[in-house]
């Protein structure tokens, strides 16, 4: 693949990544309580 393919494809990643910690986020922001997220989700995502 190209360099720019490669760089499309790691920034379209990353932001889908970033973007499916966001429902957690507000519901925690709303509760203001972090009781309710996963570990096993967390640690999933963030690996």
């Amino acid at each position: 693949m190209h360099e720019a393919t490669v760089t499309v494809l790691g920034v379209f990643a990353t932001t889908l990544s970033a973007l499916s910690l966001l429902p957690q986020v507000i519901r925690t922001w709303r509760t203001r309580s972090a009781g309710d997220i996963s570990a096993s989700w967390l640690i999933v995502a963030l690996l």
